[in-house]
């Protein structure tokens, strides 16, 4: 049969009705043909907006608009909205901006996350007027005086251009008395429409405003509400949230805590109770948020340092959490000095600087320094203000009435976060290293700084101490700092760690004192401890106020990023280096330079001209939506730019966070998040020929969203709501992934979809794009070969399209698995009577091999003498004679080895290149026991961890950043000499596997246990293991060749009968790569024995065995590798199935493989009955078919033709069942 068309359908994918709709469709952003048809689609507009109205109109006209009313109405509402902006403003809006009035207009609490200088104050200025003219209440809070008279002022220009008579109110001390007065009275009657007021104003004037609910509450600055928890409560209240609702969520809040910490310290009886509490808390809570509509909260930044209990109330009340993303966009030239007396330096360098700079003084100086800095500064015919509290200074400073403010290094400081004035401030100086300084005994209740510090202060068992912590998981974490910290007792493991801990912190804070003298200073775990006379204080470097506070001199000035310059002056050089390395966690290639007038004045005039010529860095704002596969990999990600604001759509968890790309000039204001895997496969409702119709001349794949039943873990496709498997209707269905994305999609400017790198990758993107292409203005695809900041910045600078070839690839492949695979698994259901049994044309042939190698096994059974040579290697003798075995074992055993011949050679061995799959598989199993499926889940969380790059590949290229990778750690190492860089080969579509960090197996356990490096995974002693192993391949792999030393030695009896002949190798004449991985191995012991001597034996024993091993793990995937079957994303898949069918079972010790009598039995009938089908050569050519379809060289449909033909011999009745031989049992193996 020929097809002319392949016509993927998605059930419950149109947009409008909820039903089947087409992939050409989809595509196009359209509704199914159903709701819209191709009749009524001439003059289809190409813009995004335009498309929707048009749609829109059509489907209403018609009386069919159902489900895209939502895109319909908000477009509409968009429309309205952006013409309102427009009249107000005199300017549209802008990317950003539109994407922030999307939510706003959807009436969505949030937190809006961006750098300052990108229009959030104008938006949410126009924004209260527009709710306002809708008959709306908006309170807008402000955390000075200074910036409450701007919003005002704004507000009422915005009104008087807008056209809108709405009644705006401000009170702040700044008024005349009357105002002040007439605002009171009006604020007091509710004779307002828009509230303007100070934070301040809500705390001390909270009894005029308890009793009023808004609609919506704009806060300008969170931290002004989270240095307060009292005025969390208020703020919650306005918008009509009451006491018992906040103090039901706030309990359930301490609940989730204490559970958290009773699970992980072994409390399960409590544990088990506190579930039932929130259980029940959370229905009280469900059913009082039912009683009324909260009002709106939008936050306009979102760079708080939210600490205690109640910001995590704006999560569960209003669905976000405050998150703490600093403003890393900037320009800045960092420059040191280290001077003994920063104080008395400050005034020559602001000298020579000239006006427009800020000074910070570090905390540990106190505001008194601070003052006393401005005092000579005004001495020196220098303008300076203070700024230690109040917007007043600002404002002058501003005007041109001082040239230079001086302030507090603090995060909540005037001058660190307050000011945003790019033509006035072109840098800024620091009198000390921003910090924060606490006693050493507060200092460590950290576990990590405990064990930091006990193990560079060599504290005995600290190195074992680590190890063990590096192995806790975040939750047993907190729940030792919290022990520590309260003194809450733990139970069972955790209790022996803490007690551990406990012992280590006094040991630390004894030997602290006995090495530091009044005034000495000492680094230890990356904190500066100094004795300041009575007691020992720990300084440690605030990396997040210095990037705050310098960022201030690089500001957005429309379109370009102002250049800035930053000097430091402090007297302890240790804390320079330890804000540097503080740094490089947020910000790339972050460099201190030595103070150089030259240079300073050189970068001092590039600021002065960004400003003036507005020449510079030209910084676009692109606002998107991130969509990648695991939800890992997506917390991974988020977490590069500080700790993300958090929100939760449905059943997904959402990251929202703000950076700036140098390869691209953008700024991305990124939401990000999972799909969790593939979202839809074939449906197993009947439709077709298993999920595939054939009909029309077209071929028709029907998709439904896949479902997970809750009771017993069976996924499965299909439109019913009960499990196929154990009819449970406690399912959950990935349906609800797809409509939290398109909810998502619609908000952003453009869509990365960036799924992993591979075929089937591939696919899930298709997917993806299909059902998000109605919702989103435009989507890419992007590539993460590895989970680390450089990576995503290289993708997001380089996007592409959709590869449909690979994605058709993948779906022939199913096909082929539903039609051939599934068609075989129903003939052994009936055949058999057990419906576990499965059937696939890779499974089967690897089925074979192994029943093949078992019976080559069995063939060849004897007697094994296993002799482990005295600081040698095991030497295995083979015999068919019991008798024979034994008597040359006793023999041996009683004489020892007497050696009849030596030859030695000394041979150059080059390294191996790294990993592939492949090759990791297959070692892994040979050396670890590892198995194929095991090896796969721990790179997979290695890889997501962001510490492997993309582990499924069957390439060995590295590329220059890996080659740097492995000179910067053989140069640490002072072992250059052994760097031999090697690409491996032509470069591919992937990489091999290799580490992304110049961080050895031990170096990392260590940076775990230390708390210098954070994973979002519990690493296991098995994570460390596997890369260690990775990390280990990789650098030898960038090593010269090794020259060994080999030896031939003929073995033999006391009467010198010949018994073996052994290659070992004996010394490493130049180490090279063996340095590092040391295989093949060398036994030193071996190397002066002569001919005539006699090697003893540690041991010798006698088995029942064979000459022949079974196959492992790895065997078995390398003969896949061989043989081209499978692939590197299957290759562990095919073993687990067969495992999973029970066609093959693992031996206990040495973990090899063997058929059972069931695997035997299918494996002679699939053989017997279809042998064309499952045959090695068929499937090899099928492989490289589809391999051609996803290289454009066939045409899927040739392929589906092919595979369709095979289906009509499948569907005729099989031959009778030939009886299979008994199997022998109780061989060991």
């Amino acid at each position: 049969m020929t097809w002319t068309l392949l016509r993927p359908v998605y059930h419950g994918a149109c947009p409008n009705c909820g039903g089947p709709a087409a992939a050409d469709r989809l595509s196009r952003g359209l509704p199914c043909s159903q709701c819209i048809s191709d009749d009524e689609l001439s003059g289809l507009p190409s813009s995004y907006y335009e498309l929707v109205e048009f749609i829109g109109r059509k489907l209403s006209e018609k009386n069919r608009l159902r489900g895209y009313w939502y895109l319909y109405s908000s477009v509409a509402t968009l429309k309205e909205f952006e013409s309102f902006f427009q009249k107000a403003t005199g300017s549209s809006l802008w990317s950003a901006q539109r994407t922030w009035a999307k939510r706003l207009l959807q009436d969505e609490s949030l937190a809006i996350v961006a750098p300052t200088g990108v229009g959030k104050t104008t938006l949410l200025s126009t924004y209260a007027l527009y709710r306002a003219s809708h008959g709306a209440r908006v309170y807008y809070l402000l955390p000075t005086e200074n910036l409450a008279m701007q919003i005002e002022n704004k507000l009422k220009r915005l009104a008087a251009a807008s056209g809108v008579e709405a009644r705006i109110v401000s009170y702040y001390s700044g008024l005349s008395k009357k105002r002040r007065e007439e605002s009171l009275s009006a604020i007091e009657a509710g004779n307002y429409d828009v509230l303007v007021t100070t934070t301040g104003f809500l705390s001390r004037r909270w009894d005029m405003l308890e009793s009023t609910r808004f609609d919506v509450v704009l806060v300008d600055d969170v931290d002004a509400i989270l240095r307060n928890s009292k005025n969390i409560d208020k703020l919650l209240m306005l918008l009509g949230f009451d006491e018992e609702a906040i103090a039901i969520a706030y309990t359930l809040l301490k609940k989730k805590i204490a559970a958290s910490i009773a699970k992980v310290s072994g409390h399960i009886k409590r544990y088990e109770q506190l579930l039932h509490e929130i259980e029940d808390l959370e229905t009280k809570l469900s059913l009082k948020l039912l009683e009324k509509t909260p009002g709106q909260l939008v936050i306009a930044s979102a760079t708080g340092r939210a600490y205690g209990l109640k910001p995590k109330l704006f999560r569960e009340l209003l669905g976000f959490d405050i998150g703490r993303v600093y403003d890393y966009t900037r320009s800045i030239a960092n420059f040191y000095l280290v001077d003994g007396n920063p104080v008395e330096k400050i005034v020559d360098i602001v000298q020579r600087m000239g006006p427009g700079g800020l000074v910070f003084v570090a905390k540990r100086y106190g505001k008194d320094v601070a003052r006393q800095i401005a005092e000579r500064l005004n001495q020196a015919g220098i303008r300076a203000g203070l700024a230690l509290a109040g917007r007043r200074v600002l404002d002058r400073f501003a005007m041109g009435e001082y040239d230079i403010l001086v302030g507090v290094a603090s995060y909540y400081g005037v001058i660190v976060r307050g000011i945003d004035m790019p033509h006035r401030i072109l840098y800024t100086l620091f009198v000390g290293v921003p910090s924060q300084a606490m006693s050493a005994d507060k200092a460590l209740l950290s576990p990590f700084r405990i064990v930091r510090a006990a193990v560079e202060l060599g504290i005995e068992g600290s190195e074992e101490l680590a190890r063990k912590l590096s192995k806790t998981s975040p939750g047993e974490q907190t729940a030792l700092r919290i022990a520590l910290s309260s003194g809450e007792q733990l139970e069972g493991r955790l209790a022996e760690l803490l007690s551990e801990l406990t012992e280590a912190r006094r040991k630390v804070l004894r030997r602290l004192y006995e090495v530091l003298e009044p005034g000495s200073s000492l680094v230890v775990g990356g904190i500066l401890y100094k004795h300041d006379g009575s007691e020992i204080i720990a300084i440690m470097p605030d990396a997040a106020t210095y990037v705050q506070a310098s960022g201030r001199a690089s500001r957005m000035l429309g379109s370009i990023m102002t250049h800035g310059v930053s000097i430091i002056i402090e007297s302890e050089e240790e804390l320079i280096k330890l804000l540097s390395q503080r740094l490089r966690r947020y910000l790339d290639n972050v460099e201190f330079n030595k103070l150089d007038w030259n240079h300073v004045e050189e970068e001092l005039e590039k600021a002065r001209i960004s400003r003036s010529k507005r020449v510079g860095r030209k910084v676009n704002i692109e606002t998107c939506l991130i969509v990648v596969e695991s939800p890992t990999k997506a917390k991974t990600i988020a977490s590069f730019f500080g700790k993300p604001v958090r929100r939760r759509i449905g059943s997904i968890i959402v990251y929202e966070t703000t950076f700036f790309n140098h390869l691209s000039g953008k700024i991305h204001v990124a939401t990000i998040t999972a799909s969790a895997g593939h979202l839809y496969d074939l449906s197993i409702d009947g439709e077709g020929i298993h999920g595939v119709e054939v009909v029309d001349g077209e071929v028709r794949p029907v998709y439904k969203p896949i479902k997970r039943c809750l009771s017993c873990g069976h996924q499965f496709s299909s439109s019913s709501s009960m499990c196929p498997r154990c009819g449970s209707s406690n399912i959950v269905s990935k349906h609800d992934i797809v409509e939290a994305l398109r909810q998502l999609a619609s908000e952003a400017e453009v869509v990365y979809i960036a799924t992993d790198p591979d075929v089937e990758g591939e696919k899930i993107a298709y997917d993806i794009k299909l059902f998000l292409q109605p919702y989103a203005r435009g989507i890419k695809r992007i590539e993460l070969h590895e989970i680390t900041r450089s990576e995503l910045m290289r993708a997001l600078a380089s996007p592409r399209d959709i590869d449909i070839r690979l994605a058709y690839a993948q779906i022939v492949r199913r096909i082929e698995d539903r039609w051939i695979g599934f068609g075989l698994s129903q003939h052994l259901w009936r055949v058999f009577g057990k419906h576990w049994l499965g059937a696939g044309r890779v499974q089967t042939p690897v089925l074979g091999w192994i029943i093949k190698r078992y019976e080559e096994w069995r063939a060849n059974i004897g007697y094994n003498v296993y002799v482990k040579i005295s600081e040698g290697p095991l030497l295995k003798l083979h015999y068919e004679d019991s008798s024979l075995a034994r008597s040359i074992a006793r023999e041996i055993e009683t004489y020892g080895l007497k050696i009849i011949d030596v030859e030695e050679t000394v041979t150059e061995i080059s390294p191996p290149p790294p990993y592939t799959t492949e090759s990791l598989i297959y070692d892994a199993s040979r050396l670890m026991g590892y198995s194929a499926q095991k090896t796969m889940r721990i790179a997979q969380e290695l890889f997501e961890a962001g510490l492997i790059t993309y582990h499924r590949t069957d390439s060995t290229h590295v590329s220059g950043l890996g080659q740097s990778i492995a000179r910067e750690y053989l140069a640490s190492k002072e072992n250059l000499n052994d760097f031999q860089p090697r690409s491996w080969g032509p470069q591919g579509h992937h990489e091999a596997i290799r580490p992304t960090k110049p961080i050895d197996g031990e170096t990392l356990r260590k940076l775990i246990a230390l708390g210098e490096l954070r994973v979002p995974i519990t690493m296991r002693e098995s994570h460390y293991r596997l890369y260690d192993l990775i990390f280990r391949r990789f650098i030898a792999s960038q090593a010269r060749p090794a020259r060994l030393v080999r030896r031939r030695i003929v073995l033999g009896s006391n009467e010198s009968k010949l018994l073996a002949e052994l290659e070992v190798y004996v010394a490493a004449l130049e180490e090279g790569f063996h340095r590092y991985y040391p295989m093949p191995r060398v036994y030193p012991a071996l190397a002066d024995l002569r001919r005539g001597d006699v090697i003893g034996v540690e041991r010798v024993v006698v088995k029942r065995g064979s000459t022949i091993y079974l196959y492992s793990h790895g065997d078995v995937v390398s003969l896949m590798k061989e043989r081209g079957l499978g692939r590197p994303s299957t290759y562990a898949k095919i073993i687990d199935a067969l495992n999973r069918h029970g066609y093959i079972i693992e031996s206990k010790y040495r973990k090899r493989l063997i058929p059972t009598k069931l695997g035997i039995e299918v494996y002679e009938y699939l053989e017997a009955n279809y042998n064309e089908l499952v045959s090695e050569e068929r499937t090899r050519k099928l492989n490289e078919e589809i391999e051609a379809i996803a290289s454009g060289r066939i045409s899927p449909l040739a392929v589906i033709n092919e595979l369709y033909n095979e289906l009509e011999h499948l569907l005729e009745e099989p031959i009778i069942l030939k009886p299979v031989k008994e199997m022998h049992a109780g061989h060991e193996v």
